[in-house]
């Protein structure tokens, strides 16, 4: 019997789980074909039940643990693992006879077929606990006793709670809180603190609630999450409890609606399996699998984006530490040097005065002639050597030294132009240049860089453009970045299309699709506001948009990526809303 859970944790909480749980309902009585362990901390079961072949992606990564069905297939490791050759041994072939969840937790037990020692039908458990670091994936063999784990947990990390072989596998504690269902609002009131915002009263008064859930509820009664507690009166906690009751019906029904608030750029800022409330861009996903392949991926690529930056930017830093290095090395030569050029006019003053200088002297006093005040210049001699000798060494050690100055002057000259050149790729790495790119520039330049891994072994295709679509079901494309833009321009438009662009302020490019047809204006009035909202005056009133038929931009050679001229536009102002982008993004992406 499968049981419904509730939202715990941030991002991943029990509500996403029990919709997974939903999807997993169509592989029970399956089989396991095969089983991968993909990363350290990381399965994929492959299951196949009725004719449907299926990914199921199990996580105990401390930053991202998640369980759901998965379209991708990351790259596996050429040996596999003393874990995953346990799972294999016991679970592979097996069919899946129940998938389980605890109410309010975030812990997946997965029963599969098997027999004891007597040969008698039995169950191993696979369970998936999703805990933030103490997150963990435990076999638990016939007699509830564990089999092992992909972390194991000894007394010197828990006190509390071991996982090792051998010992009985004991759940985490429970959640804290009550049941939604069973809730009423002196409960949130009773759980109401001076010190406390609203949303972390539900924390602690519902079982299993998250910060999502927590914030989405208040949003969707109309209350500001960061409002403080105390401001909660009876009314209020009687709307919110309402809305809890809905909210665990739709569990219970499996009503899940899989759904996205993502930034213009495409960045996730907030996902769940129930409707959004918030700014930002919604987008809809049909299944739960598929957001979370979605977001997960997303993340992954960011983080791998930022590990390879960091591989290009420590290549750089260490050779700028070196070069500094080397330039305070030959500041303090070329100093040096540049002390010896006095040794010169000792020489021309021993050769001025050797007719009366006698030998075998230790040092000598003369006046220096060429200063109007002639001053007394006392000169070092080396007593093995006559007055003409030492004035021959003085004139040779002031031409090393005149040569030394030309050519350390010379290498910290191109010392300082590779610091300055090294500089600015490192400002163009943190302004978000291409690692790769800049890894091979730099090596061509014959630096030593190791090329940035990619990160991410497999990747769904990112799809091109923000796509829009309006109100009359026109198709409208906007560039996300200068690559995107002259694409865009040059590929994916027609002559007869709409181009548009906020005036004269940084944007993006943006196509309105027409098919050769007359435009609606209220499609035209659409994409306006999706150029403007894709431009630096996002946030601006009244915002003037050029409009002109695609025809008449060109870009003329010389000109960088993404720059145009245009003739002939028109100017439409418009103010750009939030809501209305979200909803024709939301028009574009409907999977229905």
């Amino acid at each position: 019997m499968t049981r419904k859970g509730w939202g715990s944790g941030v991002g991943y909480d029990a509500a996403t789980m029990a919709a997974v749980v939903r999807e997993l309902e169509a592989f029970r009585g399956g089989r396991v074909e095969r089983i991968y362990q993909t990363a350290r901390l990381e399965v994929v079961l492959l299951l196949s039940s009725r004719g449907a072949r299926g990914r199921l992606l199990l996580s105990a990564s401390p930053d991202h643990a998640r369980a759901h069905l998965t379209a991708i297939m990351p790259q596996r490791p050429p040996a596999p693992p003393p874990f995953c050759m346990l799972l294999r041994r016991h679970l592979e072939g097996r069919r899946l006879l129940e998938v389980e969840q605890e109410t309010g937790e975030r812990v997946l037990g997965l029963r599969f077929a098997a027999r004891d020692d007597l040969g008698r039908p039995a169950a191993n458990l696979l369970v998936t606990e999703v805990m933030g670091r103490h997150s963990n994936i435990i076999l638990v063999g016939t007699e509830g006793r564990i089999l092992d784990a992909i972390k194991r947990v000894g007394a010197t990390q828990s006190r509390h709670r071991q996982i090792l072989p051998g010992l009985p596998y004991l759940p985490p504690p429970a959640a804290r809180g009550r049941p939604p269902a069973e809730l009423e609002p002196s409960h949130l009131l009773e759980a109401v603190r001076a010190d406390l915002t609203l949303w972390q009263v539900l924390l602690g008064a519902v079982r299993g609630a998250g910060p999502t859930l927590a914030r989405q509820v208040l949003l969707h009664c109309g209350l500001d999450p960061e409002q403080p507690a105390p401001e909660l009166d009876r009314a209020r906690a009687a709307a919110v409890v309402a809305a809890l009751h809905r909210l665990d019906r739709d569990l219970r029904a499996g009503n899940f609606r899989p759904n996205l608030l993502e930034g213009p750029d495409g960045q996730p800022l907030e996902y769940w399996v129930f409707p959004l409330a918030g700014p930002g861009i919604r987008r809809r996903f049909a299944t739960t699998g598929e957001l979370l392949d979605h977001v997960y991926g997303h993340l992954a690529r960011r983080e791998a984006a930022q590990q390879a930056r960091e591989v290009v930017a420590t290549a750089i830093r260490r050779r700028l530490s070196r070069l500094d290095d080397l330039a305070g090395e030959m500041g303090r030569e070329l100093e040096a040097a540049r002390s010896e050029e006095g040794l010169r006019r000792w020489g021309e003053l021993l050769t001025a005065n050797l007719y009366r200088l006698p030998e075998k002297l230790s040092e000598v006093t003369l006046p220096d002639h060429l200063d109007p005040e002639h001053p007394l210049v006392t000169v070092p001699l080396d007593l093995r050597l006559t007055p003409a000798e030492n004035a021959r060494r003085y004139f040779e050690r002031y031409s090393r030294a005149r040569r030394t100055v030309r050519a350390l002057s010379r290498r910290l000259a191109e010392v300082q132009e590779e610091r300055a050149y090294l500089g600015s790729r490192l400002q163009a790495l943190e302004a978000g240049a291409e690692p790769a790119a800049l890894a091979r520039e730099l090596r061509e330049r014959g630096y030593r860089v190791e090329t940035p891994s990619p990160g991410v072994r497999s990747r769904p295709p990112r799809r091109p453009f923000a796509r829009y679509r309006t109100s009359d079901g026109l198709l409208v494309l906007a560039g996300r970045n200068d690559r995107e833009n002259e694409e865009l321009l040059i590929l994916h438009s027609s002559p007869a299309d709409l181009w548009l662009h906020a005036q004269k302020i940084p944007g993006s490019h943006v196509i309105l699709k027409t098919a050769g047809q007359p435009i609606p204006p209220a499609s035209l009035r659409e994409a306006a506001q999706i150029a403007a909202y894709h431009s630096r005056a996002r946030r601006s009133g009244q915002v003037p948009v050029d409009y002109v038929e695609r025809r008449h931009v060109r870009k003329p050679s010389g000109l960088p990526p993404g720059k145009v001229i245009y003739q002939g536009h028109r100017t439409l102002y418009v103010t750009p809303s939030e809501e209305v982008v979200g909803a024709l993004r939301e028009r574009a992406d409907d999977p229905s």
